[in-house]
């Protein structure tokens, strides 16, 4: 879905956790291409959607 939507608008911003070199990560694990995306922004602050659960 996320390509679809980024070839669509006309600006397209990527909030990533973590920032790697060119040819580091595996194509197959990106979602989308990097010729849709115009800015970049790298984000630190907690997700609350996201909650750790850990067995006891």
């Amino acid at each position: 879905f996320n390509p679809m939507i980024a070839a669509a608008g006309r600006v397209t911003i990527a909030e990533v956790e973590n920032l790697y070199e060119a040819g580091e990560l595996d194509p197959n694990s990106i979602h989308t291409p990097s010729i849709y995306v115009q800015s970049l922004i790298e984000g630190n602050q907690e997700k609350r959607i996201e909650r750790l659960t850990v067995r006891s």
